[in-house]
């Protein structure tokens, strides 16, 4: 039985009318049994997605067209290009050490999972659910899973989660709610609030606004953005303190907020790139000296917790 099989037994519903979803005998789609609504199958991916324009279709499309151009190039090289925005031994360590908090009976979900690059070497349950509003963004994602039957892809909005409620045990996400305007935002929480289970671990990474990052954009004459649209994205660098915050009232009588920094060495727009990447001394930095390591991190790390995970 595929992954897909085995999600559409109670894992998956409608995000219309959140009703039992089935595979229709041609095997090209998905057929609600409420609404009758079909998401059809593309490269064995469902696509939930609307057709109407919401508030980040510049930034889909944006996507969508860079996923284009990246269609012909080996999995080494989609690392690579991974690799231009994340520090790859740091996340790919991240996650890792994420998984382990969880038992094979559980189902986990990646909000703009992009790539799925950090996934590639998962081998077994817990299962990972990634989804992305970039169709283009999966397919090369499926392509650098090399037909793993344990990360299960999904073009969905995280406004409109196709997931049946209580059915999360947690939810991990890399640079992606930084980019969702107030509204989806807010909508992304309560579409949340509706699929995790009662204990639950959610870990948000997002970029952060490092004093030094900050003296060398000045010193180098260039602009750091800080809030709003940036291009066709929206694009927020918040401190720890603006995205505890943000969270602070998630289940707020169950749930515990705690926050830390990566990608301590990593500064990719200021080319800072070091190879090998020094993991050992980071760790020591943010769990021993972390107002030093807030200083130079060129992200924040959320994590909000229940339970005794």
């Amino acid at each position: 039985m595929s992954l897909l099989e085995t999600a559409l037994k109670g894992i998956l519903a409608c995000p219309e009318c959140r009703g039992q979803l089935a595979l229709v005998p041609t095997g090209k789609s998905l057929r609600c049994g409420g609404c009758a609504a079909e998401t059809p199958l593309v490269e064995g991916i469902p696509v939930f997605t609307r057709g109407d324009p919401g508030p980040q279709e510049e930034e889909k499309r944006f996507r969508d067209a860079a996923a284009k151009n990246q269609l012909g190039l080996p999995g080494p090289d989609l690392l690579e290009t991974a690799g231009r925005h994340h520090c790859l031994p740091v996340m790919a360590a991240h996650a890792r050490s994420f998984r382990k908090r969880f038992s094979e009976r559980d189902w986990i979900l990646d909000i703009g999972t992009g790539y799925a690059w950090p996934w590639r070497e998962v081998t077994e349950a817990p299962w990972v659910i990634g989804i992305d509003f970039s169709l283009g963004n999966l397919l090369l994602a499926k392509r650098l899973l090399e037909g793993s039957d344990t990360v299960l892809l999904l073009c969905a909005d995280a406004a409109r989660l196709p997931l049946a409620a209580g059915t999360m045990a947690g939810a991990w996400s890399a640079q992606a709610f930084q980019h969702f305007p107030d509204p989806i935002f807010r909508q992304a929480q309560k579409e949340l609030d509706r699929v995790l289970r009662k204990d639950f671990l959610l870990e948000f990474h997002h970029l952060h606004p490092a004093l030094l990052y900050r003296v060398l954009c000045k010193l180098r004459g260039k602009p750091l953005h800080r809030r709003g649209r940036c291009g066709p994205f929206e694009t927020n660098r918040l401190s720890l303190a603006e995205w505890r915050s943000r969270w602070s009232s998630f289940r707020q009588e169950r749930s515990k907020v705690s926050c830390g920094y990566s990608e301590l060495f990593f500064h990719p727009e200021l080319g800072m790139r070091p190879h090998p990447y020094p993991l050992g001394l980071e760790r020591m930095l943010t769990a021993r000296v972390p107002a030093l390591a807030g200083m130079i991190a060129r992200q924040g790390v959320l994590r909000v917790e229940a339970g005794s995970r």
